[in-house]
């Protein structure tokens, strides 16, 4: 078993094959860029599942707590009042990056809050596009030698 897990992708990934280690029969549904994240079967009852790397994500992501049945994470740093699971043996070692911040006008903002399903994954994207585009164009050859 791969213990170190780097990122929500990773983290599904690991689900998806182990999900039966926590008690879970079978995906029902996998929700890809919804909220929550699946539904599952357990003792012939469907139950509403958000995975969170840390369970603080839960809170810091707004997700609306009567829509979820149980959170399943890495690090349970915080309470909720849902069923928490936190999943043994698995470590959540991100990758070091430095935070960027942008700031937006008003138009720009309700540009992103109007596209429905725009989240993380999304602005992960754009991330990739803007990169890949400044690799392009040179502007990344110095550090790239580095």
């Amino acid at each position: 078993m791969k213990n170190k897990i780097r990122n929500e992708s990773e983290f599904e990934k690991w689900f998806e094959k182990n999900f039966r280690r926590l008690g879970y029969v079978k995906i029902l549904k996998k929700n890809k860029y919804k909220f929550p994240d699946y539904i599952m079967m357990r003792n012939n009852e469907k139950i509403r599942v958000e995975l969170e790397l840390r369970s603080s994500n839960f809170i810091l992501h707004k997700h609306p707590i009567e829509q979820v049945d149980e959170v399943v994470c890495i690090e349970k740093d915080n309470s909720l009042p849902k069923k928490i699971i936190k999943v043994g043996g698995l470590t959540y070692e991100p990758k070091k990056v430095k935070r960027v911040n942008i700031a937006l006008d008003d138009t720009q903002i309700g540009i992103l809050k109007s596209i429905k399903g725009f989240g993380t994954k999304e602005a992960e994207k754009v991330k990739n596009i803007l990169m890949a585009y400044l690799s392009e164009k040179g502007y990344l050859k110095e550090f790239q030698k580095r």
